[in-house]
């Protein structure tokens, strides 16, 4: 799944609008659409974690979204790479 639509199911989730969610980031719609809809870059660390906080992940869900985020910022052969050395510390 990528980032974008593993961040649309967290948020409806939660219950929030796109709307309501950059409200409480501080940011624009566009810009919540854009990690949306668009497949634009994943956003950087700090956001990240600002999104788990505000959509009340679980561990695990925020294990599986910060990787997630991260593997989309990877160009293809670091992807590579770092999923090679996930199936060796499974």
């Amino acid at each position: 799944m990528r980032f974008g639509e593993l961040l649309t199911k967290h948020r409806e989730k939660a219950g929030y609008t796109s709307t309501e969610l950059a409200k409480k980031m501080g940011v624009s719609l566009t810009y919540i659409r854009n990690l949306e809809l668009r497949g634009k870059k994943s956003p950087p660390f700090e956001r990240c974690i600002q999104l788990t906080e505000i959509l009340n992940l679980s561990k695990k869900e925020t294990k599986i979204f910060l990787e997630t985020a991260f593997e989309e910022r990877l160009n293809e052969k670091d992807k590579e790479f770092y999923k090679a050395i996930k199936i060796e510390n499974k």
